[in-house]
């Protein structure tokens, strides 16, 4: 589980970059919100580094909602994902992103399924715990060969995150080392973002 990070964007216009993918969050959002629901599941594709994590929080700031997130490790348990998933859920429900989702097998995301299409944990005895309360779950992933085509069908279509100009990493950057205290010149950023 992640905590969240200080020097993340904490808006939408803070976020700099991936203007097509935010521009799209932002209209299935207002289109949710005028539902009174959440966003639907859904699936970010990108670099690592590209943005994931932060647009997920932002997801979850615009509905006003706690935000989960886990990364998903190769020897990641299912027991471990049902625990988190159940007792956030408990505490209201939110938003969840499961960072790196390929690092799955196969069999384990296949059990996403009725996660994501019936909200529930379905254990092996044919029990079914149903969430007391909604949740959005996010995958995000560098990988989306790794991903089981039933499962990329469940999340719909992806969104595709864009690889950063130079301009925009040195706006990233500098919008960082400002958030510390530092005062680095244009040249610096640009270097850096480079």
């Amino acid at each position: 589980m992640t905590q969240k990070n200080n020097l993340e964007p904490g808006t939408w216009d803070a976020y700099i970059g991936q203007e097509r993918v935010k521009n799209l969050l932002k209209m299935k959002i207002a289109a949710a919100m005028e539902r009174y629901s959440q966003l639907d599941h859904c699936l970010l594709i990108g670099q690592s580094g590209a943005g994931k994590t932060s647009l997920a929080n932002l997801i979850a700031g615009e509905h006003d909602l706690p935000f989960l997130a886990l990364m998903i490790t190769p020897n990641f348990k299912i027991q471990t994902l049902n625990k988190f998933l159940l007792e956030f859920s408990e505490e209201g429900g939110g938003v969840v992103l499961l960072d790196e989702v390929h690092n799955f097998t196969k069999s384990q995301q296949h059990y996403l399924f009725s996660i994501i299409e019936g909200g529930y944990i379905s254990y092996d005895n044919g029990k079914k715990v149903f969430f007391p309360h909604p949740l959005t779950i996010i995958g995000a992933t560098t990988e989306p060969q790794d991903i089981i085509k039933p499962l990329l069908g469940r999340w719909g279509a992806p969104y595709r995150l864009d690889k950063y100009t130079e301009v925009e990493m040195a706006q990233i950057v500098e919008r960082m080392a400002r958030r510390v205290g530092l005062e680095p010149t244009k040249e610096t950023c640009l270097a850096l973002g480079r």
